[in-house]
C-alpha cells in the first residue's frame, strides 16, 4: 500500500496538489500578486485545515507530499495521470500550449470528430444562461472570457471551501466532498498549459486520476460495471394512470443501482485490504448512463466478488436487471504509456520489446470492454442462495412464486394496494412510484449503508420523500415543489452510515451545515408536470401525446478517442450529462410555463426517453441543438398518437423509429413516420415548424379543409419520388413520371377551384412552413425540377411542409373541447 498508513495522506494530496493552478491563474486575471501554483495549493489546504484534521489526516503530511509533488512520493502518481506532459509542468516549464497567449489566457481544448474546440474554463453551470454560454467553439475565446471564467471558479472554490473548513465528516466522505467540489469549479480548467501540444487534460480528471493511482500503491485493476436490461425494463408499463410517476421512478432507481453497486464494491475492497478505508469515491472514473469504471487496488478474490455483485442485483430486482460486471489487471504505472512514450520523464534507455507492444490506457479499456461483451453473450442466471427457504424463489432467482400479479409490471409478486391508482402494485413499482412523485420537483438524492429508518420520522409537511434498498444500502429520493434543499437535507440526518447527500442539479451551493455525511451534485433531467401536488398521468395532455425516444450518434466512437488517456474519458463524460441530463433540466426549469406538459420518462448518459403534449417536439429540438454545439448528432424516434395507446407499444414504435434515425450520422434527424415512407427531419427544423405551426392560422374553416385536401396530395408526391428513388443525374421511371403529372394536374385543380382567399391562404401556409411554392403557376416548374437534379432538394421541403401541416392540424384539434 502506498506509504503504509499514510495513503490518505497520499490520496488527499494527489487531489489537491493541482487546485494552486486555478487560483494562480485567477489572481494573475485580477492583477493580483500570484505565486507559484504548489504554494497556492498549500494556501488552500490550510484554508480547509479544519476538515481535514476532524477526518484525521495529518495536515502537515499532505503539505509536505503537496510541496514535492513533481519529484517526491507521489510525483509518480502525478507522472502517470499526465503522461502527455514533457518535462517542466510548470511556470518556468516549456513553452505555452498556445503561442501569444499567457498562461491565464489558454482555454480548455476538447475534440469533435477530428477538430479540436476550446472551452472556457468556468465553473459547472447551475442556470440555463451560464450552460448555454459554456459551449465549445473553433476559435479562441476572448483572454477576457477566459480571465472572467477563471475568475468565476476561484470565487465559487472558495464558496465552497468556506463551507467545508468546518465540517466534521469521515475520510470517505470528505474524499467524496473534495472530489465534486473539483469537479464542480476544475471540470473545464486545464491542468498543463506549460509543456504540453495542446491543453487538453482537465484539471478535475488529472487530480482525480492521480488520486485514484496513489490509493492503489502503483498495483491497480480497472473494473467496469454495466446494468443490463435497461430498455425492456423501462417497457413494463400494464397500464397508463401514474405510468409516468412510476416509470420516471424507475429510472432514478436505475442510476441509483449503478452508484450503490460501486459503493458496495469499494466497502468489499477495503475489507479485503484489512478493514480499511484506502478506496473511496475518488477511485471512480466515470459514472453515467448504466455505465461505471473505476481503477482500484489489486485484491485476491476480485472475480468472486464481482460474481457476488452480479448475483446480488439479479437477487434484490428480482431478475428486471442485471449487472455485468469485469475487471482486467493488475498493472503496474508503466503499462499506462502509450508505445515507447514516457510517463512524464524521458528515458534514459530504449524501451525493450515489451514495453513498446504497450498501447497505454486506452488498450487496457478497451480489454475491460471486451470482457464486459462477454460477460453479456456468455452470462449466468444466478440460482437462489443455499440459506433459502424451499421455493421461495425461482430456480434462477428471478421471481418470487405469489398468487397475485402486479398490475403495472406484470410480474408474479405480493402486492401493495396503491389507492390514488385505484391498483395493485408490487414493493418495487410502489417505491418507483412514490420516488416518482418526489420527482416532481427533486431536490436530493442520498444513500446510506444498513438499513436505515425512514425519513418520516421527522419530514416536513412540505417534502415528499422515498425510499430503496439493495445492496445493503438504504436511497433516499427527496423532493417536492415547497421544500427546500435544507430541509431535504435535514431530513436523512442521522439515517446510516456513510451517509452522503447529493444535491440536484446544483453545482454551486451543495454543501450544507450538516456534519457527518459528505455532499456532492448528481446532473438529471427531471421534468415531471404536477397538479394539485401530484404528478400528472398523460392521459390529462390532451388528445395527442408525444413518445419520444432519443440517443446520440456514435458514441462509440467518440467514446473510443476519449479513451486514449482517462482524463479525456472523464471529461467527455461530463460533457454528455452537461448536454442530455442538465441543460435539458434548466431548459425545463427556466421555461416551465411554455414546454408545457413533458415527461421525462428515462435518462441515463446520452439516452432519453419522455413523453407529454405537442410541446415535446419543441423541447427535444431543443435539446438537440445543444448537443450538437457539443458534437453529439442526436437521433430521435417520435410516436404522436392517443395518449392512452398502451405504453409497451408507443416505446416500441419509438425505438423502431429511433432506430431509422440513427442511419443518419451525420445530422440531429427526428424520424416521425416510417409507413408507408420514411418522413424524417432535422431536429432543429422540428423545433421551427413547432413555433411556426400557429393553430389561429386555421380559424377559417375552409382553409382547414383546403390545407388537408393539399396535405394528401403532397403526400402522394412525396410518396411516388421515395418509393422510386434513383441516383443523381437518372431520370424518374416512366410510371412515376406519369403519376406525379396527375397529382400535380389534381393539385392545380383543387387550389384553383376554390375561391381566392382560401386558395392564397393555403399557399401562404405551405410556403411559410417549408418555403415550397404550390401556387398553380408554380407547379409545372415543381414538376420539372422533381424529375431533374433538384429533385432532393424539393423532397426536403416537402417533408418539412408534410410534417408542418399535420402539426398544425394537430394543435389545431387538440385545442378544440373534447366530447
Amino acid at each position: 500500500m502506498s506509504g503504509g498508513k499514510e495513503y490518505r495522506e497520499y490520496v488527499v494530496a494527489a487531489l489537491l496538489h493541482d487546485v494552486g493552478k486555478l487560483i494562480r491563474r485567477a489572481k494573475l486575471c485580477r492583477g493580483e500578486a500570484a505565486r507559484r501554483h504548489t504554494e497556492e495549493s498549500l494556501s488552500f489546504i490550510e484554508r480547509i485545515e479544519g476538515a481535514l484534521r476532524a477526518a484525521r489526516i495529518n495536515v502537515e503530511r499532505v503539505k509536505e507530499f503537496v510541496a514535492r509533488h513533481h519529484e517526491g512520493d507521489i510525483a509518480p502518481y502525478d507522472r502517470a495521470a499526465a503522461y502527455e506532459r514533457i518535462q517542466g509542468d510548470n511556470e518556468s516549464g516549456q513553452g505555452l500550449a498556445i503561442a501569444g497567449r499567457r498562461e491565464e489566457d489558454i482555454p480548455l481544448a476538447i475534440y469533435v470528430e477530428d477538430k479540436v474546440l476550446y472551452v472556457p474554463p468556468c465553473p459547472l453551470p447551475d442556470r440555463l444562461e451560464e450552460a448555454e454560454r459554456l459551449t465549445p467553439r473553433e476559435s479562441l475565446p476572448t483572454r477576457e472570457e477566459v480571465c472572467r471564467c477563471y475568475e468565476e471558479s476561484y470565487e465559487r472554490l472558495l464558496d465552497l471551501a468556506e463551507k467545508l473548513k468546518e465540517r466534521k465528516m469521515s475520510y470517505p466522505q470528505l474524499v467524496e466532498t473534495l472530489v465534486y467540489v473539483l469537479r464542480s469549479v476544475a471540470t473545464f480548467v486545464p491542468a498543463a498549459v506549460y509543456g504540453v501540444k495542446v491543453p487538453d487534460t482537465s484539471l478535475y480528471a488529472h487530480s482525480i486520476y492521480a488520486a485514484a493511482l496513489a490509493s492503489t500503491g502503483g498495483e491497480f485493476v480497472l473494473v467496469g460495471l454495466d446494468v443490463g436490461r435497461i430498455q425492456e425494463y423501462m417497457k413494463r408499463a400494464g397500464m397508463t394512470k401514474g405510468a409516468m410517476a412510476i416509470l420516471r421512478g424507475r429510472s432514478l432507481m436505475i442510476n441509483l443501482l449503478q452508484r450503490v453497486a460501486a459503493r458496495w464494491l469499494i466497502k468489499q475492497i477495503n475489507k479485503r485490504l484489512n478493514n480499511s478505508d484506502v478506496a473511496t469515491w475518488a477511485n471512480v472514473l466515470l459514472d453515467t448512463g448504466g455505465e461505471v469504471l473505476l481503477i482500484l487496488p489489486y485484491v485476491e478474490g476480485l472475480e468472486e466478488l464481482l460474481q457476488e455483485l452480479e448475483r446480488r442485483v439479479v437477487e434484490e430486482t428480482e431478475g428486471v436487471l442485471t449487472l455485468y460486471a469485469a475487471s482486467v489487471g493488475p498493472y503496474s504505472l508503466k503499462d499506462l504509456r502509450t508505445s515507447g512514450e514516457p510517463v512524464g520523464q524521458p528515458e534514459t534507455e530504449p524501451p525493450a520489446a515489451s514495453e513498446k507492444e504497450k498501447k497505454g490506457f486506452k488498450d487496457l479499456v478497451g480489454q475491460l470492454e471486451k470482457k464486459i461483451a462477454e460477460r453479456k453473450m456468455h452470462y449466468v442466471d444466478y440460482a437462489a442462495r443455499a440459506d433459502e427457504a424451499p421455493n421461495a424463489k425461482s430456480q434462477h432467482a428471478q421471481y418470487s412464486f405469489h398468487s397475485d400479479v402486479c398490475k403495472f409490471c406484470g410480474r408474479p409478486a405480493k402486492t401493495i394496494r396503491e389507492e390514488l391508482l385505484d391498483a395493485e402494485l408490487c414493493d418495487m413499482c410502489s417505491r418507483e412510484f412514490n420516488a416518482g412523485k418526489a420527482a416532481r420537483d427533486l431536490k436530493m438524492l442520498a444513500i446510506a449503508e444498513g438499513i436505515a429508518p425512514s425519513p418520516d420520522r421527522d419530514r416536513p409537511n412540505n417534502c415528499h420523500a422515498a425510499w430503496f434498498t439493495f445492496l445493503d444500502h438504504v436511497v433516499y429520493v427527496i423532493g417536492g415543489p415547497q421544500c427546500s434543499e435544507g430541509d431535504a437535507v435535514q431530513m436523512v440526518v442521522g439515517l446510516g452510515r456513510g451517509l452522503s447527500a447529493y444535491l440536484v442539479n446544483n453545482p454551486s451551493e451543495f454543501i450544507h451545515e450538516n456534519d457527518h455525511m459528505g455532499y456532492g451534485f448528481v446532473f438529471t433531467n427531471q421534468h415531471m408536470p404536477a397538479k394539485n401536488d401530484e404528478v400528472k398521468s398523460l392521459e390529462a395532455v390532451g388528445r395527442y401525446a408525444v413518445f419520444l425516444k432519443a440517443d446520440a450518434n456514435e458514441m462509440g466512437k467518440r467514446k473510443a478517442r476519449a479513451s486514449e488517456r482517462p482524463s479525456l474519458l472523464a471529461t467527455f463524460a461530463t460533457t454528455v450529462s452537461m448536454s442530455y441530463e442538465l441543460y435539458p433540466a434548466l431548459l425545463a426549469l427556466k421555461h416551465k410555463d411554455s414546454i408545457g406538459d413533458v415527461f421525462v420518462v428515462y435518462t441515463g448518459g446520452d439516452d432519453l426517453t419522455l413523453a407529454g403534449d405537442l410541446s415535446a417536439l419543441k423541447y427535444i429540438a431543443k435539446v438537440a441543438e445543444y448537443a450538437e454545439r457539443w458534437g453529439f448528432r442526436t437521433a430521435v424516434g417520435l410516436k404522436i398518437d392517443d395518449p392512452y395507446l398502451p405504453i409497451y407499444y408507443a416505446w416500441t414504435e419509438a425505438e423502431r423509429r429511433l432506430r431509422v434515425a440513427k442511419r443518419d450520422k451525420g445530422r440531429s434527424l427526428a424520424v416521425l413516420v416510417t409507413e408507408p415512407v420514411e418522413i424524417a427531419l432535422d431536429a432543429k427544423t422540428l423545433g421551427q415548424l413547432y413555433d411556426k405551426t400557429d393553430p389561429e392560422l386555421l380559424e377559417e374553416e375552409e382553409v382547414g379543409r383546403l390545407t388537408r385536401i393539399v396535405y394528401l396530395h403532397l403526400f402522394k408526391i412525396y410518396r411516388a419520388i421515395s418509393l422510386h428513388r434513383p441516383g443523381r443525374g437518372t431520370g424518374l421511371p416512366l410510371q412515376t413520371q406519369r403519376e406525379l403529372a396527375k397529382t400535380f394536374i389534381e393539385l392545380a385543380y383543387v387550389l384553383n377551384r376554390r375561391e381566392d382567399r382560401a386558395r392564397d391562404s393555403a399557399i401562404r401556409i405551405v410556403k411559410q412552413l417549408s418555403d415550397l411554392d404550390i401556387s398553380p403557376s408554380n407547379l409545372p416548374r415543381l414538376y420539372a425540377e422533381m424529375k431533374g437534379d433538384a429533385r432532393e432538394e424539393v423532397a426536403e421541403k416537402l417533408r418539412t411542409a408534410l410534417i408542418g401541416l399535420y402539426l398544425l392540424h394537430l394543435r389545431k384539434k387538440a385545442k378544440e373541447p373534447t366530447e
